[in-house]
């Protein structure tokens, strides 16, 4: 086991999701106590903890309710002597909508619940990771590399939270804390699948033949290649390693 993963727990957020479960497993399985959280799909988490023989566990949490996020930030940081790594890997049900398509309602809603949800989680737990001189990892959004039409729901409050990461690299390095994003390109599982199953969906195959050409590497990615960065991340072999957005995206951003 890693020596920054020995005390406390790593904490995912959004662990039902396809990217949020691989990372419960990918952590479990390098020898982590592993804590996840689910907004409303109870019967997944339960499914995860199940697959992993009741040895990692599931609380419900809403990120939208800072009260919520307090008290249970608070109850897992002392049930488990310690959080020592958070990974932000919430997924949001976003549609796929031109700027021009989007009402002023739908761009508050997603603004408040990506921006000011995540800000909810970093406000009350910045004091716990100083406490385990520990890590923060967001999952992002290649988006913010290269610009992809019609995904500006996705793309623009994440590039409010890279800046929120990088301010707290700058000033919580000082106190043992370290900040990093992931940013993904199209990966092979999760809100992706569904996405593609939705009636009229965005992703036909012209958007297929679109995103293939702008791929150096010829496929779409796998959770475990993001579980894999986060894991890295957060380990003490990239102590050293701080503000930075790591693409996991096959070159999209090339």
């Amino acid at each position: 086991m890693d020596k920054n993963f020995k005390d406390g727990c790593v904490l995912v957020i959004g662990g039902t999701g396809g990217v949020g479960s691989e990372c419960v497993r990918t952590f479990h399985n390098h020898g982590a106590r592993v804590v996840f959280t689910y907004n409303s799909n109870k019967d997944e988490a339960t499914k995860i903890v199940e697959e992993l023989n009741g040895k990692v566990s599931a609380i419900q949490l809403d990120l939208s309710n800072e009260n919520s996020v307090k008290t249970s930030l608070s109850k897992i940081n002392e049930s488990n002597q310690g959080i020592n790594t958070i990974i932000n890997a919430a997924g949001f049900n976003i549609p796929q909508k031109y700027i021009s398509e989007i009402d002023p309602e739908t761009w508050r809603r997603v603004i408040d619940s990506d921006i000011n949800g995540f800000f909810n989680l970093v406000s009350h737990s910045i004091k716990i990771l100083r406490e385990s001189q520990g890590s923060l990892v967001f999952i992002s959004s290649a988006g913010l590399f290269k610009y992809p039409p019609g995904d500006v729901l996705s793309v623009a409050p994440k590039a409010t939270v890279e800046q929120l990461i990088k301010g707290i690299a700058k000033e919580e390095g000082v106190n043992g804390v370290r900040a990093n994003s992931i940013a993904l390109g199209v990966i092979d599982a999760g809100i992706f699948h569904r996405l593609l199953n939705e009636e009229n969906t965005f992703f036909d195959e012209k958007w297929h033949e679109a995103v293939m050409a702008n791929l150096a590497i010829k496929r779409f990615g796998a959770a475990e290649e993001v579980s894999n960065t986060a894991l890295f991340l957060a380990s003490s072999h990239a102590a050293y390693v701080t503000g930075h957005c790591i693409p996991v995206d096959g070159g999209y951003h090339l």
